[in-house]
């Protein structure tokens, strides 16, 4: 496949770059998640948006918001 993954530290994304192809994709994983669930529970905010879910074959994510605004 040719990509690497990357952290953003500061806009707190995963990314896959593909030199080869010169491809960016920045996309949710656990670690991006917890950095929103963070930020809306020390907001009190009032919910968490995503665009879509069907990457999320093994509902890691879905369970992750799930379990994290469980009262």
């Amino acid at each position: 496949m040719g990509y690497r993954y990357f952290y953003d530290e500061k806009a707190e994304a995963a990314v896959l770059y593909s030199e080869k192809k010169q491809e960016y994709i920045s996309y949710e994983d656990k670690r991006s998640l917890q950095a929103k669930i963070d930020y809306v529970k020390e907001h009190n905010l009032g919910g968490i948006f995503g665009w879509e879910a069907t990457s999320d074959n093994n509902h890691e994510l879905i369970k992750q918001l799930s379990t994290s605004f469980k009262n």
